[in-house]
């Protein structure tokens, strides 16, 4: 119990593992989330922001549980990769929709809330100082009530989502780091670029063309 404890309460961050050789970027290497709002009044982004905090934290707890039989017992490092992530998603959307439905009822609203794990056509966008290119990519989609709201998105693998995540309210939190292979290391070198020049910087990536999911929890 204290074990899981520790692994609950962690914050995640990420590193690049050392391997003779880097493999090239692609788009099938990243997972990316989105919460979709139901409009773009203050009222249902302010909403939105919510659910995403939620979710977040959700996800961040049940992936340090998850993965607790992996971790490193003496430096706390927990092993995640991204079939772990993705099979989490898979297996537990009926789980991120009730949470985000319970986050909206508690909230005075009744919109509805659904989870897909799917391949979408996604524009060029920019996050922690790293810009990834318009393409496909496989992505978990929450979208609140009508979905006709702006979105807010993140990586869910690698973690970038969940650095910095408050998993639980804590005066203290063990850092638990996430091991990537070296591939990663163009989008740790192009972070830590941007944050340096304060500029973001374009990641290259070699695009494949993804299988087309549309997984949807059972109740829908």
């Amino acid at each position: 119990m204290m074990a899981a404890a520790a692994l609950i309460l962690c914050v995640m961050a990420f590193y690049t593992s050392p391997a003779v050789q880097a493999e090239p970027l692609s788009n099938s290497d990243f997972l990316r989330f989105h919460v979709i709002a139901n409009s773009d009044s203050p009222e249902d982004q302010a909403l939105k922001l919510r659910v995403r905090d939620g979710l977040l934290k959700a996800i961040n707890n049940n992936l340090a549980v998850h993965t607790m039989a992996t971790a490193d017992p003496v430096e706390g490092r927990v092993e995640l990769t991204q079939e772990e992530v993705r099979a989490y998603v898979e297996t537990h959307l009926e789980d991120i929709e009730a949470t985000g439905k319970q986050i909206v009822r508690t909230l005075g609203e009744d919109y509805p809330v659904t989870a897909r794990l799917e391949v979408c056509d996604i524009p060029e966008k920019t996050y922690d100082n790293v810009t990834f290119p318009e393409g496909q990519y496989e992505a978990l989609n929450v979208t609140i009530g009508a979905g006709k709201g702006q979105n807010w998105w993140c990586v869910l693998f690698p973690p970038l989502c969940l650095v910095g995540a408050e998993p639980l309210e804590a005066a203290e939190r063990p850092e638990c780091l996430v091991p990537l292979p070296a591939k990663y290391d163009p989008l740790v070198q192009a972070a830590e670029e941007g944050r340096n020049t304060g500029q973001p910087v374009k990641l290259e990536l070699r695009f494949k063309t993804l299988e087309l999911i549309d997984s949807l929890s059972s109740k829908n």
